[in-house]
């Protein structure tokens, strides 16, 4: 047998199994007091300017359960999304705290988030879960926060269990 076939069964092999990849950790948004899992990245808009990226300096992921190596905690009050504190190496218990001055310098307390435009995906109660075709949807409803220049526009769920076959 020549020497490459049993280096290509083994590629074949691997590319035909399923692969897993590690859950992320999610930012934080608290509305009326609850703290939610949010599965949107608010701060993006401001790390993709090179400068303010450079002056947060998060750095490298320590781990692959938080490949962005931050974590922000978000609130919504009077109709307005606030980031509330960031810290880096969220893996490591309690990370670093990044000051929200260094963020918007001069600022202080929540940070209003007039950067953010788009659609916040906020998860409900994690006793909620709902599974189908083996791929993991955690949860059966999402609420969608609608956010223009960081005011909330709409507030509205969507029910997952309609939208995919019953296990």
């Amino acid at each position: 047998m020549p020497p490459f076939r049993p280096f290509l069964a083994a590629c074949l092999l691997a590319a035909a199994l399923p692969s897993h990849a590690t859950n992320q950790r999610p930012e934080w948004l608290v509305i009326d007091d609850v703290k939610l899992a949010l599965h949107t990245l608010p701060l993006q808009p401001l790390l993709d300017d090179p400068v303010i990226a450079a002056r947060l300096a998060i750095g490298r992921a320590a781990c692959t359960g938080a490949w962005r190596n931050y974590e922000g905690t978000w609130t919504i009050r009077d109709g307005t999304l606030y980031l509330q504190s960031l810290r880096a190496d969220p893996c490591d218990d309690p990370g670093r705290n990044i000051p929200l001055t260094t963020v918007q310098p001069g600022a202080e307390g929540p940070l209003p988030a007039t950067w953010f435009s788009g659609r916040l995906l906020v998860a409900p109660d994690p006793a909620r879960r709902y599974y189908y075709t083996g791929q993991p949807s955690p949860y059966v409803s999402y609420r969608i926060v609608t956010i223009e220049a960081g005011a909330v526009t709409s507030d509205s769920g969507a029910d997952l269990s309609k939208a995919a076959p019953a296990p």
